[in-house]
């Protein structure tokens, strides 16, 4: 009798085990840079603009798709610019800046945004004084990144 029930347990273990295994396994990229944003209802907001919304600083489509710009003078005097790219009304989801501590951005770099009520505050300090451009590109599905350039 002993010999039926172990049997039966491994037949019960053996079922159990492959039917938690069937099936297609589904992959999730749990990467903190994901981001469902809606980038025409974002802006610019930091130091230069007392943080608020300037329709002068809200992202504008490029040429090619994928790609928004937003362009704002600033003036080279050495201190930094603190901002973040969000909505009108700070939606946690729509609110995006550096992942873990403040992030200083130079015009030779490309820099993930992280997206949430997390989400730090980027730095820019400025070479010179002009209009800088602010390009947000999708540079995969949802995944975005920031460049800074003098125009």
């Amino acid at each position: 009798m002993l010999g039926i029930g172990r049997a039966l347990l491994t037949v019960v273990l053996v079922l159990f085990v492959s039917a938690c295994t069937t099936g297609p396994s589904k992959q999730t990229d749990r990467s903190p840079y994901l981001s469902n944003i809606s980038v025409p209802q974002l802006y610019l907001r930091g130091v230069f603009n007392w943080w608020g919304t300037v329709a002068a600083h809200q992202f504008k489509p490029g040429n090619v798709s994928g790609v928004w710009h937003a362009d704002i003078d600033l003036v080279a005097d050495g201190q930094p610019y603190d901002f973040k790219i969000a909505d009108a009304v700070w939606t946690p989801s729509q609110s995006c800046g550096a992942l873990s501590q403040v992030t200083e951005i130079t015009t030779k770099s490309s820099t993930p945004v992280h997206c949430s009520s997390q989400a730090m505050n980027l730095r820019f300090t400025p070479s010179d004084n002009g209009v800088y451009r602010f390009t947000l590109k999708e540079s995969k599905p949802n995944y975005y990144t920031l460049t800074v350039a003098m125009r």
